[in-house]
């Protein structure tokens, strides 16, 4: 129960923080970056024959969520051992 409303206040607190960039104009890739990715994608097609590229994105990606949720567990640690009263 205490957790929860943890949570909701936290969550609370991140869309009061993040509402003003909802009135914000959208925002559109330029071409040149739209063709950096088509090319890109080009390139790497051409590995996929010989390595698995797709496999190889993927574990890259699991990778850097792993690495991010380790970091993120520390900040969290972090910022747990600075409310006085506890070691």
């Amino acid at each position: 129960m205490i957790t929860s409303a943890i949570i909701y206040i936290l969550s609370g607190a991140l869309f009061a923080v993040l509402s003003p960039l909802l009135l914000l104009s959208d925002v559109s890739l330029t071409s040149g970056i739209g063709q950096s990715i088509i090319s890109a994608g080009q390139y790497l097609s051409i590995l996929d024959p010989v390595i698995p590229v797709a496999t190889i994105i993927a574990v890259i990606a699991l990778l850097a969520t792993i690495e991010i949720s380790i970091a993120a567990f520390k900040v969290i640690k972090w910022v747990y051992k600075k409310i006085p009263g506890i070691n």
